[in-house]
């Protein structure tokens, strides 16, 4: 996706580039990342052998920034020298590639895998308290509409459903007044007969 984004952006500023050039591009400025990774596993190894290591743990950030700098000029002379940018254009080109790549990261992982809830109210207490921050899979049961940010129609009923387990945790949106998330822990299933009686709850009669 990252060599799709540059093409695009250096299109739209006047590049010459190819996704086979972009992608070549984004594959060796890795290079110093592993390199600095193995110089690290090597500075752990050393460490296992002296247990004396505070030196090695104030040096291993700076080691990080010092190959994340090495990578990050690497892969801006390589972009400037493909699209055959100015430095200017190639900074902004750089900077709109990873604004634009962190968006989609986020937005894919939002939408498919996790999304961040909180507990408004204290109905779910004691095993939600309000102010609780939770994360709650969205491939679980599938997806809706609302599995998507601004829950657009896009299409009817859930797609790859599967069905909710006693016990479980659920976060929901009623079909009247649907803005609203709700957070209850599921205990009734199809034909179920649910039931209080004097502050104890009875499934099918039990």
């Amino acid at each position: 996706p990252s060599a799709w984004i540059l093409r695009w952006i250096g299109k739209l500023l006047g590049g010459e580039a190819t996704t086979r050039q972009l992608r070549a591009v984004i594959a060796w400025s890795m290079a110093p990342m592993i390199l600095g990774a193995l110089v690290a596993l090597g500075i752990l190894a050393l460490k296992a052998a002296d247990s004396s290591g505070r030196v090695i743990d104030q040096s291993l950030p700076w080691l990080g920034g010092v190959f994340g700098l090495w990578a990050a000029i690497m892969f801006m002379l390589m972009l400037a020298r493909v699209e055959r940018f100015g430095f200017w254009r190639t900074v902004f080109t750089y900077l709109l590639n990873s604004v634009l790549l962190a968006m989609l990261i986020a937005l894919s992982v939002r939408t498919l895998l996790f999304q961040p809830f909180d507990i408004p109210s204290s109905s779910m207490t004691p095993t939600l308290v309000v102010g609780d921050y939770f994360f709650v899979s969205k491939y679980t049961y599938g997806y809706s509409r609302y599995s998507v940010p601004f829950s657009p129609p896009l299409f009817p009923g859930r797609i790859f459903a599967s069905q909710p387990k006693r016990g479980d945790v659920v976060v929901f949106r009623v079909p009247k007044g649907g803005e609203v998330d709700y957070v209850k822990r599921l205990v009734g299933l199809p034909g179920d007969r649910i039931q209080m009686k004097e502050g104890e709850l009875y499934i099918n009669d039990v």
